[in-house]
């Protein structure tokens, strides 16, 4: 519901002595604390959002305690809150200590899933797949023609830092479609790559970022059931 806080009451001929003025401090204060990111006329929150650019241009209409849902760094947005004016300073909130750190080895005690990406080929000639590094490291794609395993896109980590792309490449009913790699894949020793090119077989490939930010790749060629 609103907030509808009037500091002028009690009056001060209210009969027990200094009651009135220290319930309008404290009306005061809660209704304070409230304006710095409660809409007091509606009763909901109001954050500021965006990036630091849209942030430092509201700076000075803030007070201390303000927050601000930052969009900008990356994977997810984070929190900061001002901690002090003129000029404004702020800081990121501590994560909970005991929550697990990208940037830090983190004991799981759970498989960590992912869900397939599912690639669709260009239908260009040779059709491109692209492997995107910003969506699931596990991808799944079906060869219907002649096709150029593209160079990664999105890559959200620096360079000089790694991660595992793991490949089902499938053909199709017909089978015997070429398949070429990009130019910043390489191999071991510089090898051929082995790719199952008959009709519906599978080919797991494994495609490593390396410190270089070239990519190497291994395959595993004819995946089939263990008989």
């Amino acid at each position: 519901m609103p907030f509808a806080f009037d500091i002028t009451n009690p009056v001060d001929t209210f009969l027990i002595p200094n009651y009135p003025q220290n319930e309008r401090d404290h009306r005061k204060a809660v209704f304070d604390s409230l304006e710095i990111e409660h809409d007091t006329a509606e009763g909901y929150h109001k954050f500021g959002i965006g990036d630091i650019a849209a942030r430092d241009m509201v700076e000075d209409e803030m007070v201390i305690g303000s927050v601000w849902l930052l969009t900008e760094g990356g994977i997810s947005a984070f929190w900061s809150h001002l901690v002090s004016t003129g000029p404004p300073v702020w800081a990121n909130p501590d994560a909970r200590s005991d929550a697990p750190h990208l940037d830090e080895q983190s004991d799981f005690t759970g498989t960590q899933w992912a869900t397939y990406d599912t690639i669709t080929p260009t239908g260009s000639f040779p059709d491109e797949v692209a492997i995107d590094f910003a969506l699931s490291p596990y991808k799944r794609v079906e060869i219907t023609a002649d096709s150029d395993i593209s160079n990664p896109i999105n890559l959200l980590a620096a360079s000089g830092k790694g991660a595992t792309i793991v490949l089902d490449l499938t053909m199709d009913g017909t089978g015997g479609h070429a398949i070429t790699f990009s130019s910043r894949y390489h191999t071991g020793g510089g090898a051929t790559l082995q790719i199952a090119t008959a009709a519906d077989a599978i080919t797991t490939i494994y495609i490593k970022k390396m410190f270089d930010d070239t990519y190497l790749v291994t395959t595993i060629p004819d995946v089939k059931a263990i008989v």
